[in-house]
């Protein structure tokens, strides 16, 4: 008896971690378009701590028809892209009134945060700071080409800036664009799973005792 009481408190410990752990931390996804700006399409997930309503992490990709290479021409087709943070700007920027700014390829100095509350409604779910992605490979001096979504007034708004090549000699792919933005919560299988893990154990300890019973 006392083993499956302390199956019991096992599975409940687990159980109660991993739900705590839901309760703070959530995996979302997002989608940006915009059909008027080549059809560009942006998507992907985002890891957010809900007791500060902050992005901790994302990845994603990126793509549109505007999106060609400094020839003007050659498409340059779906771009991965990562979120930037304070904590990975590197010498590419600085903190800066609660968020950041970061300097993109084209040599745009962006201001960013990480603000993200995905329950808000959709005027409120990211900041007029907004977002921001670094897309693609970085040029020889490392910086990226960006991708920055934020709300401004109630709309929602997209920038697509820097092709690769030396800062101050990029191309604005897409500027002040109004789009559209969709955060759906993802599922966290861990919970279950860590659910079945323990009430499994709970079952073999139940299993043993009755084994020793007989």
């Amino acid at each position: 008896m006392q083993l499956l009481k302390t199956g019991v408190v096992i599975a409940a410990i687990l159980l109660g971690s991993s739900a705590a752990l839901a309760d703070t931390i959530e995996t979302v996804d997002f989608t940006f378009s915009d059909p008027n700006a080549g059809n560009l399409s942006a998507s992907g997930s985002l890891t957010v701590d809900l007791t500060t309503d902050q992005a901790l992490s994302g990845s994603g990709t990126i793509n549109s028809s505007l999106f060609v290479g400094s020839d003007g021409m050659t498409p340059l087709g779906t771009l991965n892209m990562s979120l930037v943070t304070s904590s990975n700007i590197g010498h590419n920027g600085v903190d800066s009134m609660g968020g950041f700014l970061w300097q993109d390829s084209d040599g745009t100095n962006l201001q960013a945060d990480t603000f993200l509350n995905p329950t808000a409604a959709p005027g409120s779910l990211v900041d007029s700071d907004g977002l921001l992605f670094a897309v693609g490979t970085p040029n020889a001096g490392g910086h990226y080409a960006s991708f920055n979504f934020y709300y401004q007034n109630g709309v929602m708004y997209g920038d697509f800036l820097g092709n690769g090549g030396p800062p101050g000699q990029g191309q604005v792919y897409a500027e002040n664009i109004t789009g559209s933005l969709t955060i759906t919560p993802v599922p966290l299988p861990a919970t279950a799973c860590m659910l079945l893990t323990g009430l499994s154990a709970v079952g073999v300890l139940v299993r043993r005792r009755k084994s020793e019973t007989n």
